[in-house]
């Protein structure tokens, strides 16, 4: 079973709109009809999946039941008999196949099969690890554990990878069937353009020294959104990101601080109210924050301080795979791992890529791709294509990080 089908896997509501869809296809695809195992499989499968329903029910507090023994083992029990059920379907479509062109194992109902059997794999796997004895979890916390991949790096130390935005550690990841992913890991980086105002506030009103001044910065980023005229529907983190955007400058501290000035005067507030000192360090604790991605976060995406933003990469890789081009860009998952001091760390795995970094120099290749655009030896305008094919995917999930390299 491809690779693809062990992680990361749907949740419970996307798996049941699959099973919706397997019943759509069921009724459409007339062959299936006439291989043996199909109707034993589904009763096995809508079985299960009613029984971790009934388990997953919220009580009166909007909590769902721990898991008993005695449910983790009628719950094992059901998985291997669906497990094997779907294995027999899926040989026989296999033989039906052998004989037939028109049936595609990756396709129409033998693809979603194949599916579910992966995703049964990592529940089942999830399911054997937990033990009631030790620590009672609810169903959906036991699945969720079989969503991720965690990766123990035991004590072995890692060298880093990577630019301003993130680190990037070079590993090898492996699935339940021993098969080798290279790539990298990058750890989970958040949203924290409020939090950095915040600390900026804290600085510069102990560097002003007295409490009318300190009340002043307090109440700063409320006249702000007052002049801007920014509703009360925009978060605060909306307001610091319009600051950084609208104030800031990339260039220095300095710069930014000039122009913070200027801003003040308009707004009708004496730097001397604040303290010149105040405001120095103010912009200079703020201006780390003055990046395109915490600008793009704050007021483009409205994401709130705390938001997960490595999450990008999967789901580019499954915006990817949903418009049909798997292979455009490197293949991303959502993974957990333990470091050197035991500690659970959440990140995105993604694979290593061969590829050509155009910015390096390497201006003759573009002059190659001016001349003839079209000149594909092994497709004539495939290039052309997949750049067409980048550009819309960079369009629909608003990526900002695509340049000549």
């Amino acid at each position: 079973m491809p690779d693809d089908f062990y992680m990361p896997t749907p949740d419970r509501a996307a798996r049941k709109k699959m099973l919706e869809d397997l019943d759509a296809m069921l009724n459409s695809e007339a062959f299936v009809q006439d291989i043996m195992g199909y109707q034993r499989y589904l009763e096995q499968l809508k079985a299960l999946d009613r029984k971790m329903d009934e388990l997953s029910v919220l009580d009166a507090w909007g909590l769902p039941k721990q898991l008993s023994a005695e449910d983790k083992q009628e719950l094992e029990l059901r998985m291997k008999e669906t497990a094997a059920a779907g294995e027999i379907f899926l040989k026989n479509v296999k033989e039906k196949a052998s004989t037939d062109n028109a049936i595609k194992m990756d396709k129409g109902v033998p693809g979603m099969v194949g599916k579910l059997q992966g995703m049964l794999s990592h529940d089942y796997e999830a399911l054997q690890t937990y033990d009631p004895a030790q620590k009672q979890s609810t169903l959906p916390e036991i699945l969720e554990n079989a969503r991720t991949k965690t990766i123990m790096l035991g004590k072995k130390e890692i060298k880093s990878l990577g630019g301003a935005q993130s680190s990037r550690i070079p590993m090898s990841l492996v699935n339940e069937k021993g098969e080798v992913r290279q790539g990298f890991l990058t750890k989970a980086s958040t949203v924290g353009v409020l939090k950095t105002y915040k600390e900026a506030i804290t600085a510069a009103s102990r560097e002003a020294g007295t409490r009318k001044a300190e009340e002043k910065w307090e109440a700063f980023l409320g006249k702000y959104r007052e002049y801007k005229k920014i509703g009360s529907d925009k978060g605060d983190e909306y307001v610091v990101g319009h600051l950084l955007e609208t104030t800031f400058t990339a260039k220095n501290a300095a710069s930014s601080a000039i122009n913070f000035k200027v801003l003040l005067a308009k707004m009708g507030i004496k730097a001397t109210e604040l303290d010149v000192s105040a405001i120095n360090k103010f912009v200079q604790k703020l201006q780390p924050a003055n990046t395109v991605a915490n600008g793009f976060n704050a007021v483009a995406l409205e994401l709130k301080d705390g938001d997960r933003i490595d999450r990008r990469n999967s789901a580019m890789s499954t915006v990817a795979d949903l418009f049909g081009k798997p292979n455009l860009i490197a293949r991303a998952t959502d993974v957990k791992f333990t470091d050197k001091e035991g500690e659970i760390v959440e990140g995105t795995f993604m694979d290593f890529a061969n590829g050509l970094d155009l910015g390096s120099g390497k201006k003759k290749y573009f002059q190659q791709i001016a001349d003839d655009p079209f000149a594909d030896s092994a497709e004539p305008g495939s290039f052309m294509k997949q750049i067409a094919d980048l550009q819309v995917i960079d369009y629909i999930c608003g990526n900002l990080d695509r340049h000549y390299g």
